[in-house]
Formats: C-alpha cells, sequence, structure tokens
C-alpha cells in the first residue's frame, strides 16, 4: 500500500468516527431527563450547538449589559449613602447622648451642692432632689 493510499485510508476513517455539530436535546419524561441529538415529545430545551458560541457580543447584548452594570453601580452608590447616612445619624445620636449626660451630671453635682449648704430643715427635701438627680444620672448614663 502506498503512503498516500494509507493517508486517505486513515482519514476516511478518523472522518467516519468523528461526530460532527449536532444539536443536542435534553428531554424531560416522569420526572428523569435524557439526553439525546432527536428531539422528544413533551417539554423539550434544545441546547446550543457545538461550534455556536461567538466570541463577539451583539449589539443588544452590549447593550443589555451595559443597562445592567448601570443599574449595579447606581445600587451599590445608594448603598454607599445610605450607609454613610445610617453613620452620620449614629454619630449625631451618640453627640446628643453625650452632651444630655453632661448636663445630668452637672445637674447631679449640683443638687450635692445643694445638699451641703441646706439648712437643716431643708436637708431632708435637697437629700431627696440629690438622691434622684443621681438615678437619673445612672439611668440615663450607664
Amino acid at each position: 500500500m502506498s503512503p498516500l493510499s494509507r493517508f486517505v485510508l486513515a482519514a476516511l476513517c478518523c472522518s467516519a468516527f468523528s461526530s460532527p455539530a449536532l444539536a443536542i436535546y435534553k428531554c424531560t419524561q416522569q420526572g428523569q431527563v435524557h439526553y439525546s441529538d432527536l428531539p422528544c415529545g413533551g417539554s423539550t430545551l434544545e441546547l446550543q450547538e457545538a461550534g455556536q458560541h461567538s466570541p463577539y457580543r451583539t449589539e443588544a447584548e452590549l447593550t443589555r449589559e451595559k443597562a445592567e452594570l448601570s443599574k449595579l453601580q447606581n445600587n451599590r452608590e445608594q448603598r454607599e449613602r445610605q450607609d454613610e447616612q445610617f453613620r452620620n445619624m449614629s454619630m449625631r445620636g451618640e453627640a446628643a447622648r453625650q452632651k444630655k449626660c453632661r448636663a445630668l451630671d452637672l445637674q447631679r453635682k449640683w443638687k450635692e451642692e445643694d445638699l451641703k449648704e441646706a439648712l437643716p430643715a431643708a436637708q431632708s427635701r435637697a437629700r431627696r432632689h440629690a438622691r434622684r438627680a443621681s438615678e437619673k444620672y445612672q439611668s440615663e448614663c450607664s
């Protein structure tokens, strides 16, 4: 056998056993999934044929992807703004709490000073005021 005949015979054998690009069908029958190269009855889903995948996107796909990207960026920016607003509110709340605690502490000190300077007849009332101011400070700032 000549080298040319061997090459032709090998090429024929290879081409006979290679499968061409065929459509693949996914068939669902009685809850079981089967794959076939022939369409099946009932619910079918044609999968992409081999060799049909294009590395290039169509204009519609690019437009859709750009719109989706823009939407995702807007959502991220909105979340960042909300997080910043929450942090600002938290900081303002903490500043207000500290201011209130300083005012209550000052009132507590003043009531204790009043108790020390109170006349014997007014000491009972001054002691009660000092105790209440101290309790209010403890409940609000501890």
